[in-house]
């Protein structure tokens, strides 16, 4: 029996629950994609999101908001850990600072006395203009983007962890006790392949892949996508860009499998009914001799 495709190493879970959702959707704390001199990930809290934090949210929904990016981030790019910058300068308050502290648990942090400290640790083609950088940043298109791939993310985990049950259902296909008459074999035959049919259908493979392959398409055409142009620019987008195309690979592949073991359950039933066929043709061929030399004898 043939092995499905196991999901990705890659692959991000959906976890923008409402709250990160809301959160994020403030622009209080930003993704650009940029990362710092050692290729650290970079998240940025904003000047906006540092005056919002005083009745906002807690160090806690903050915290899940960086497991969020964290999450969304590939393996390979996470090895380092990632940079958090903030200009602490904008916090007057005691209650926002200690909310940054205890919500940057989880990362190291490292403190700079200037913006010329700053960018000896992070060019400022990775910054944004309001660090005195040149990166530039649509946060409503990243909101969006996430969504779009986020959900995506989500609906190919659920049909990864569904296939091998689909696969098994299929296999059985392949042990129905045969038998010898050729209508039972052409019931039998009508039966499977409804069954199949139906595996398939609540599997949703095609759709699947299909969803994939439309957002491939727009994300080698990011021009004729404002969501899309706009976060064109960023690491994300080229993660993304993988991510979606292994997706697509994976999806392939499984159902070439599917296919190919209906094939086989399919293949055995018609081979049954030829050779019940030929048994029948044989039967008569021998009644026709029988009659034939009978015949013969009598003249």
């Amino acid at each position: 029996m043939a092995a499905i495709a196991s999901k990705s190493d890659d692959a991000v879970p959906n976890i923008l629950g409402s709250l990160q959702e809301d959160l994020l959707a403030t622009e209080m704390i930003i993704f650009t994609g940029a990362s710092d001199s050692n290729k650290c990930p970079l998240v940025t809290f904003t000047v906006k999101g540092l005056e919002l934090l005083h009745d906002g949210p807690s160090s806690n929904d903050l915290a899940n908001a960086i497991q969020y990016f964290l999450a969304i981030t590939p393996a390979k790019r996470k090895i380092g850990g990632f940079s958090v910058l903030a200009n602490l300068k904008q916090c007057n308050e005691e209650g926002v600072i200690v909310k940054l502290i205890q919500a940057l648990e989880i990362v190291e942090t490292q403190l700079v006395a200037s913006l010329a400290d700053l960018y000896s640790c992070v060019e400022t083609s990775h910054l944004t203009e309001e660090f005195g950088g040149t990166l530039p940043y649509n946060h409503q298109s990243w909101v969006q983007f996430r969504k779009i791939i986020d959900q995506l993310s989500e609906d190919m985990q659920d049909l990864f962890v569904r296939l091998p049950g689909a696969q098994d259902k299929i296999g059985m296909l392949q042990e129905y006790d045969l038998a010898q008459d050729k209508e039972e074999l052409q019931e039998l035959l009508e039966q499977v392949t409804h069954k199949y049919h139906k595996i398939v259908s609540n599997l949703y493979l095609e759709t699947a892949i299909d969803d994939c392959k439309q957002i491939i398409e727009k994300l080698s055409q990011p021009e004729s996508y404002p969501v899309y142009q706009n976060v064109s620019h960023t690491q994300m987008f080229s993660d993304v860009t993988t991510m979606v195309q292994t997706y697509h690979s994976q999806l392939v592949s499984a159902r070439q499998t599917l296919q190919t073991m209906w094939q086989q359950a399919e293949t055995r039933i018609i081979h049954t009914m030829e050779l019940a066929q030929y048994q029948f043709q044989a039967e008569n061929v021998l009644v026709y001799c029988t009659l034939l030399m009978n015949r013969t004898v009598h003249f």
